[in-house]
């Protein structure tokens, strides 16, 4: 999974991820947006309850699937009025936290881009 992602993230528009330590399933979800505007969920837990065991993969990459040009001018103009120029201090959380990543940034921890984005793209 790890030579998938990091050629994806080669041709990365935008990479939305969130991590959480706690509760049944504990590991990392995440959204890249690749330039061509195409989307791939992917998720690496650290550990699947029992009862999930044979119906869950402890990681896994979607297909591929396009997004709108509807959506992706929103997560453009989003992006060039709330990030691009700007800087964020890195916020340290344990247990939890979320990255927004992009060509020339990478936010940690902002949970209000990170919801922001989410509801543009629509997850």
């Amino acid at each position: 999974m790890e030579k998938i992602l990091k050629k994806l993230r080669e041709e990365k528009f935008l990479e939305l991820s969130s991590s959480s330590g706690l509760g049944p399933m504990p590991g990392i979800t995440g959204l890249i947006i690749t330039k061509n505007k195409t989307s791939y969920y992917y998720h690496k837990y650290f550990m699947i309850p029992d009862h999930l065991k044979d119906e869950m993969n402890l990681e896994s990459i979607s297909e591929g699937k396009p997004i709108s040009e509807d959506v992706y001018l929103k997560l453009v103009k989003y992006i060039n009025e709330n990030i691009i120029g700007k800087s964020f201090e890195d916020k340290m959380i344990f247990d939890a936290g979320c990255n927004i990543s992009g060509e020339d940034f990478n936010i940690k921890n902002h949970f209000n881009i990170y919801n922001d984005l989410k509801k543009i793209i629509g997850g």
